[in-house]
Protein backbone atom coordinates (compact mmCIF):
# COMPACT_ATOMS: atom_id res chain seq x y z
CA UNK A 1 0.00 0.00 0.00
CA UNK A 2 1.49 3.33 -0.98
CA UNK A 3 1.49 6.27 1.37
CA UNK A 4 -0.21 9.35 -0.06
CA UNK A 5 1.50 12.55 0.96
CA UNK A 6 -0.35 15.84 1.12
CA UNK A 7 1.63 18.60 -0.56
CA UNK A 8 1.72 21.85 1.33
CA UNK A 9 3.06 25.34 0.69
CA UNK A 10 6.64 25.82 1.89
CA UNK A 11 8.65 28.95 2.64
CA UNK A 12 12.12 28.60 1.14
CA UNK A 13 15.00 28.39 3.58
CA UNK A 14 18.03 30.65 3.68
CA UNK A 15 21.50 30.56 5.27
CA UNK A 16 20.99 28.77 8.60
CA UNK A 17 17.19 28.62 8.38
CA UNK A 18 15.66 25.48 6.85
CA UNK A 19 12.54 25.59 4.66
CA UNK A 20 9.34 25.98 6.66
CA UNK A 21 6.21 23.95 5.97
CA UNK A 22 3.22 26.27 6.47
CA UNK A 23 0.57 23.58 6.39
CA UNK A 24 -1.33 25.60 3.76
CA UNK A 25 -2.45 23.69 0.66
CA UNK A 26 0.04 23.80 -2.22
CA UNK A 27 -2.54 25.67 -4.34
CA UNK A 28 -2.00 28.63 -2.00
CA UNK A 29 1.77 28.77 -2.49
CA UNK A 30 1.31 32.17 -4.18
CA UNK A 31 -0.22 33.64 -1.00
CA UNK A 32 2.49 32.12 1.21
CA UNK A 33 5.18 33.54 -1.10
CA UNK A 34 3.62 37.01 -1.01
CA UNK A 35 3.44 36.87 2.78
CA UNK A 36 7.11 35.90 3.00
CA UNK A 37 8.05 38.77 0.67
CA UNK A 38 6.14 41.19 2.90
CA UNK A 39 7.96 39.82 5.95
CA UNK A 40 11.30 40.43 4.25
CA UNK A 41 10.19 44.01 3.56
CA UNK A 42 9.18 44.44 7.22
CA UNK A 43 12.58 43.19 8.37
CA UNK A 44 14.24 45.83 6.19
CA UNK A 45 12.30 48.51 8.12
CA UNK A 46 14.37 47.60 11.21
CA UNK A 47 11.68 48.31 13.77
CA UNK A 48 10.20 51.47 12.27
CA UNK A 49 6.77 49.76 12.16
CA UNK A 50 5.35 47.38 14.78
CA UNK A 51 5.00 43.83 13.44
CA UNK A 52 1.33 43.57 14.38
CA UNK A 53 0.44 46.84 12.63
CA UNK A 54 2.42 45.86 9.54
CA UNK A 55 0.91 42.35 9.39
CA UNK A 56 -2.63 43.68 9.80
CA UNK A 57 -2.15 46.33 7.10
CA UNK A 58 -0.46 44.00 4.60
CA UNK A 59 -3.01 41.23 5.15
CA UNK A 60 -5.88 43.67 4.57
CA UNK A 61 -4.18 44.96 1.41
CA UNK A 62 -3.69 41.39 0.17
CA UNK A 63 -7.37 40.60 0.75
CA UNK A 64 -8.50 43.80 -1.02
CA UNK A 65 -6.38 42.91 -4.04
CA UNK A 66 -7.60 39.32 -4.12
CA UNK A 67 -11.26 40.31 -3.77
CA UNK A 68 -10.84 42.95 -6.48
CA UNK A 69 -9.37 40.39 -8.87
CA UNK A 70 -12.16 37.96 -8.09
CA UNK A 71 -14.79 40.67 -8.63
CA UNK A 72 -13.22 41.55 -11.98
CA UNK A 73 -13.41 37.88 -12.96
CA UNK A 74 -17.02 37.70 -11.73
CA UNK A 75 -16.36 34.93 -9.24
CA UNK A 76 -15.97 36.09 -5.63
CA UNK A 77 -15.47 33.06 -3.36
CA UNK A 78 -15.48 34.01 0.33
CA UNK A 79 -14.04 30.66 1.40
CA UNK A 80 -11.13 31.04 -1.02
CA UNK A 81 -10.52 34.57 0.28
CA UNK A 82 -10.47 33.30 3.89
CA UNK A 83 -8.04 30.42 3.25
CA UNK A 84 -5.85 32.66 1.09
CA UNK A 85 -5.73 35.25 3.89
CA UNK A 86 -4.58 32.54 6.31
CA UNK A 87 -1.94 31.32 3.84
CA UNK A 88 -0.66 34.88 3.39
CA UNK A 89 -0.41 35.30 7.17
CA UNK A 90 1.34 31.92 7.43
CA UNK A 91 3.92 33.12 4.90
CA UNK A 92 4.46 36.43 6.67
CA UNK A 93 4.72 35.01 10.18
CA UNK A 94 6.58 31.92 9.00
CA UNK A 95 9.35 34.04 7.47
CA UNK A 96 9.60 36.06 10.71
CA UNK A 97 9.79 32.73 12.59
CA UNK A 98 12.62 31.57 10.33
CA UNK A 99 14.59 34.76 11.04
CA UNK A 100 13.89 34.54 14.77
CA UNK A 101 15.05 30.93 15.00
CA UNK A 102 18.11 31.69 12.87
CA UNK A 103 19.03 34.63 15.12
CA UNK A 104 18.62 32.45 18.21
CA UNK A 105 20.67 29.65 16.66
CA UNK A 106 17.71 27.28 16.82
CA UNK A 107 17.82 24.87 13.90
CA UNK A 108 14.98 22.39 13.82
CA UNK A 109 14.27 19.60 11.41
CA UNK A 110 10.95 18.74 13.01
CA UNK A 111 8.76 17.44 10.16
CA UNK A 112 5.85 19.54 11.45
CA UNK A 113 7.76 22.77 10.85
CA UNK A 114 10.30 21.98 8.15
CA UNK A 115 10.10 20.52 4.71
Amino acid sequence: MSEQRVRTAVINGFDNAPPLDTGAPIELQFAVDLGAICADAWLELRGDVRLHDYAAHQTAAFVRGLEGSMRDAGEVDTHRVAVSRHAFAAGLMGRVQQHLFAALGVVTRDPRTTH
